[in-house]
């Protein structure tokens, strides 16, 4: 019952707040669709190989996490991975991307989750 409180009020408070779905069996194509993805999204802050040093990284603060090295905030298990994506962080300049399709967010979440591997 708790959960489902808070739930509905993270919707009411946030209206682009996305759950992660069944999580889809990820392929080397999905993971090819998430870098490109990455690299349109996410390489502007984290940069092209996600070492948080994109272009746009030094007007941050907190700067954009290196997602090969750093901890991640929201957890490193798909579903959260695709819950960050979808929803951003609070506390930090990591907004979410709910606008992109729910394939393309896990794709991009595959993509995360391998450069974190390397």
């Amino acid at each position: 019952m708790r959960n489902i409180i808070i739930v509905i009020a993270a919707l009411m408070l946030n209206s682009t707040f996305v759950l992660a779905s069944d999580k889809p069996l990820t392929s080397p194509d999905k993971v090819a669709a998430g870098e490109k993805l990455f690299a349109t999204n996410c390489s502007t802050c984290h940069g092209p190989q996600g070492k948080g040093d994109g272009p746009a990284a030094m007007a941050f603060n907190p700067k954009p996490r290196n997602l090969q090295t750093e901890p991640f905030k929201g957890g490193t298990e798909d579903a959260k991975i695709f819950a960050t994506i979808s929803n951003g962080l609070t506390g930090s300049n990591m907004p979410g991307f709910a606008q992109l399709n729910e394939t393309d967010r896990w794709n991009l979440a595959f993509f995360v989750k391998l450069l974190r591997k390397n």
